[in-house]
């Protein structure tokens, strides 16, 4: 019934990426074994620049492969999103809300001052507090760039603050991103009573930049944490993917990061860019990127899993 209902979110002529209810390929396939659900709990968090354009008539194909590779139950509790549109032209709302009504959540989207982008945090759970800051401003780069943040309750994970951002783009705006990653810590540092904090989104740098280098070594420093997740992977996350799955490309970059701090014990599982063959590509990335095939938009949707000691076992 689940895979019938999906499978009538397309439109006519449209490409499946639901091949059967059983069936769904995904690349690459080494991600770790799903936990025993009778020992521990799971959370989920997906970060996703969703290219501004041509990309809402792919996103019912990117919620059905959600559905139908796994139940409900373990699709992503917090979805970090950038580059969301404001406004659709055949779709009521933003992006995000569009992809928030596919998957059955709660979309919290912030449009930034300087035009009809922005950014957005999915949740299933209800918020509480919806909260901005907008971020270092140059002329050389246009956009009035900020960062979103939602807080909400989680009965294993107590108080939870997801916070999403999108840096500025240009190589050349290094010393920029390094004032808008100080604007970020001046944020976060604005939250008090936090169990568990996201903090995820397009850093728009690579892994071995001074301003990635120096934000995950800061992670790693502040706050009273029982456990903190601040790795810097080198997996592209950006126009990696040619035909047949190149994840070696020479076009390929890592600058979608997901960083995770929490009193609660937490135990980090791993992490996967979704991709696949069969959901359609952007004809403008196809076309400004010379790629054959891109999943969804420019940049891979990136999943980080995590698992904690379930109540039934009393810890």
């Amino acid at each position: 019934m689940l895979c019938r209902l999906l499978q009538s979110l397309f439109l006519v002529g449209m490409p499946v990426f639901v091949q059967s209810c059983a069936s769904v390929e995904r690349e690459p396939s080494s991600y770790p074994k799903k936990t025993d659900s009778k020992k521990t709990d799971q959370f989920r968090i997906l970060s996703f620049n969703l290219w501004r354009e041509d990309t809402h008539d792919r996103l019912p194909s990117f919620a059905a492969a959600l559905h139908a590779e796994r139940p409900f139950t373990e699709l992503p509790d917090v979805i970090l999103v950038q580059e969301s549109l404001e406004q659709l032209e055949h779709v009521d709302g933003s992006t995000a809300q569009f992809l928030g009504r596919l998957l059955g959540m709660k979309t919290n989207f912030r449009k930034r001052s300087s035009d009809n982008e922005g950014v957005a945090v999915l949740t299933r759970s209800e918020v509480r507090e919806v909260s901005w800051k907008e971020l270092s401003y140059e002329p050389s780069d246009p956009y009035r760039r900020l960062a979103l943040a939602v807080s909400y309750e989680d009965p294993r994970l107590g108080r939870v603050v997801a916070l999403t951002l999108h840096l500025a783009s240009e190589r050349r705006h290094a010393a920029l991103r390094e004032k808008q990653i100080q604007d970020l810590w001046d944020f976060i540092r604005s939250f008090k009573n936090v169990d568990t904090l996201i903090v995820g989104g397009d850093f728009n740098a690579h892994p071995k930049d001074p301003e990635m280098l120096a934000f995950a070594a800061e992670w790693k420093r502040f706050g009273s944490w029982k456990f903190r997740h601040a790795e810097l992977p080198e997996t592209p996350s950006w126009a990696p993917v040619q035909e047949g799955a190149d994840f070696s490309s020479p076009t390929a970059e890592r600058l979608d990061y997901i960083f995770v701090a929490s009193r609660k014990k937490l135990r980090f599982v791993g992490e996967r860019a979704l991709y696949s063959q069969k959901v359609p590509s952007s004809p403008r990335v196809m076309r400004e990127k010379k790629l054959d095939k891109v999943f969804v938009s420019d940049h891979l949707p990136i999943e980080q899993i995590y698992s904690l000691p379930s109540s039934e076992n009393g810890k």
